[in-house]
């Protein structure tokens, strides 16, 4: 059945070393490990305790129903995962009706922070969702305001404030400020 496997896409986007390629049903081992590495939870999820891989696979295919999912490379070699969805939050979709939204979500190995990757692959994704997608406004919703590593990171590519409640962000970039 099509809904027990990742949803199979074509694209591949790449800027200098920084790729994104598809995310396939061999990259459980990467999503696991950073889904279960502390620090890196702890900017990107509410999850108190480890995730199994049962449940990494259930999110992540069904994620992949309305998302395009990727691995980002940096030199060839796997150091994160990321996704453009199509818009999921109640009050974005509440306050945009209409309007084709996207989010991105994305996690990057700790010892590949502060290198310039993350912004690179926002930036891909921004582009892509724009460009080939058609989406008028592409968001990262519920960034924590001490996460100042993505806030800096989605700023470099257009990102501004757009809603803040209980110490979590809403972030937006809209089509015609976005990045060609």
């Amino acid at each position: 059945m099509a809904s027990e496997r990742v949803r199979r896409h074509e694209v591949t986007l790449r800027a200098g070393a920084v790729g994104l390629r598809p995310l396939t049903e061999d990259d459980w081992g990467l999503v696991l490990g950073l889904w279960n590495d502390p620090e890196v939870a702890s900017y990107s999820d509410s999850n108190e305790g480890e995730y199994s891989l049962g449940q990494v696979q259930k999110i992540m295919r069904s994620i992949s129903r309305s998302a395009y999912c990727f691995v980002i490379e940096f030199e060839g070699r796997p150091v994160g995962e990321c996704w453009l969805q199509e818009m999921n939050v109640a009050r974005v979709l509440r306050r945009y009706p209409g309007l084709d939204c996207r989010r991105i979500d994305i996690e990057i190995q700790k010892d590949f922070w502060d290198r310039g990757i993350g912004s690179t692959a926002i930036g891909l994704l921004v582009t892509f969702g724009f460009e080939s997608e058609g989406a008028d406004g592409i968001f990262a919703v519920d960034v924590g305001e001490e996460n100042g590593r993505s806030l800096r990171a989605f700023g470099k590519k257009g990102f501004v404030q757009e809603g803040e409640r209980e110490g979590r962000l809403d972030l937006v970039v809209w089509a015609e400020e976005g990045e060609s």
